[in-house]
């Protein structure tokens, strides 16, 4: 006996096969997007980068708090009116305070050295949970909800801000022009623009520590315990080392 397929059964076959080949294409799609990403982070395409346009780095800062009880007599006192989140640093006769555990009253307050008076109060419009740091005239603080935000150190009037879309970890780093934000990965920006120079997506996931910078090279932390070494002016991949304990703090560079 012989079989035939109804007339209108090439159709049929056609609609079965149809979420098939999407998938296909979908995953051949996301494996082109990772391709691509991973070939942008290791390899030296020749794609203009932006140059920082000034040379400023981080200063040298003091910290304000001593890790032992002061002995003699209080010279000032000076309240916040909010818990006070982060180490306070001191720079050139001002002493900078990160306040406030709610988005409403996060805030930096510079303060007299001398005599505890207020400068200039700005408000973060959110939280910060690290130190800021110096850099030149400017003061650079990362906020909890993926900002960088620069400001004026003497005024406190706000020059600049960056949005990375995710949490930031730990102060940014300021060296040779650029400001390196440890996030959803690593962001390179001109530290006085604050333009994007470039994105480094680290391997493992997301940043978990703040970087490191010594001679052209950015070190930063990643998931999945991954040590990566960046260079500092392309963005591309030095090295990345998978490590067998996790990571627990910054990592250091030590001469080389």
């Amino acid at each position: 006996m012989k079989f035939e397929l109804p007339k209108d059964a090439a159709p049929f076959r056609r609609r079965k096969r149809m979420p098939l080949v999407i998938s296909a294409v979908m995953v051949a799609t996301i494996f082109l997007m990772i391709g691509f990403v991973s070939a942008w982070n290791y390899f030296d395409f020749t794609l203009h980068v932006p140059s920082p346009t000034s040379t400023i780095g981080e200063s040298p800062v003091q910290s304000a708090i001593l890790s032992t009880a002061p002995v003699g007599t209080i010279e000032w006192r000076f309240d916040t009116g909010e818990p006070i989140v982060a180490l306070p640093i001191s720079h050139e006769g001002i002493i900078y305070v990160v306040a406030g555990r709610r988005i409403d009253t996060g805030r930096i307050i510079a303060l007299d050295l001398d005599y505890g008076r207020p400068i200039w109060t700005y408000s973060l419009r959110g939280i910060s949970d690290f130190p800021p740091a110096v850099a030149g005239e400017l003061l650079y603080v990362g906020t909890r909800d993926g900002r960088v935000i620069a400001l004026d150190r003497q005024s406190g009037q706000e020059k600049w801000t960056y949005d990375t879309q995710d949490i930031l970890i730990g102060t940014p780093a300021v060296r040779d022009g650029a400001l390196y934000a440890a996030s959803d990965g690593l962001h390179a920006l001109d530290a006085l623009t604050g333009e994007l120079l470039w994105v480094h997506k680290t391997e493992g996931g997301r940043t978990i520590a703040p970087p490191a910078h010594s001679k052209g090279i950015v070190a930063v932390l990643s998931q999945g315990n991954h040590l990566n070494l960046i260079d500092a002016v392309k963005g591309k991949r030095r090295l990345t080392a998978g490590l067998w304990f996790g990571g627990i703090g910054a990592p250091i560079i030590y001469k080389d």
